[in-house]
């Protein structure tokens, strides 16, 4: 995957448990609908709060198994 055109094999998101993520997966979700920031990507950010040039208020929250 290529995120700020540099190509990533591995990551740590909390995205894959979110509610909010689209699926199939595309690096895009409700809260981010051009593309997830690499802080979240990356795991640096657990998403718990808006980031700072965010423009929804829309979060992580975990999905039910």
């Amino acid at each position: 995957m290529k995120l700020d055109g540099v190509k990533h094999d591995t990551y740590f998101a909390v995205c894959w448990e979110c509610i909010h993520r689209n699926k199939p997966f595309d690096n895009k979700c409700k809260a981010f609908s051009n593309e997830i920031p690499l802080i979240v990507l990356n795991g640096k950010s657990k998403h718990t709060k808006p980031l700072p040039d965010q423009k929804n208020n829309i979060v992580f929250e975990k999905k039910e198994k």
